[in-house]
């Protein structure tokens, strides 16, 4: 586990501009501590889930998970349905109030 040290919590609260009781530093301390060892931890994994040197370039590839791109319909297919529910029409469009 890193081990950080109140000195070094006191210059990360000055760079911070936190003001911190000696209470605070000594609680922050182990704290501090662990979240840099989980980072530490985390660097060491790839956004595939294999640690760097275990295959990581085979787990990290990009794969296209989209559909391909097809009219999922005919065109047309719908549109006398839709204008049969509208209130009012001009051809195949809605036919609204004019609005300015």
């Amino acid at each position: 586990m890193s081990m950080i040290d109140e000195q070094e919590i006191e210059r990360l609260s000055k760079l911070s501009r936190l003001s911190l009781t000696s209470e605070e530093r000594t609680s922050y301390a182990p704290q501090m501590g662990k979240i840099i060892d989980y980072i530490s931890l985390l660097k060491g994994v790839t956004e595939g889930g294999a640690k760097k040197g275990e295959g990581a370039e085979e787990n990290s590839r990009i794969v296209n998970v989209f559909r391909e791109d097809a009219s999922p319909h005919t065109s047309e297919e719908f549109t006398e349905k839709i204008l049969a529910e509208a209130p009012d029409r001009e051809g195949n469009f809605v036919r609204v109030k004019k609005i300015l």
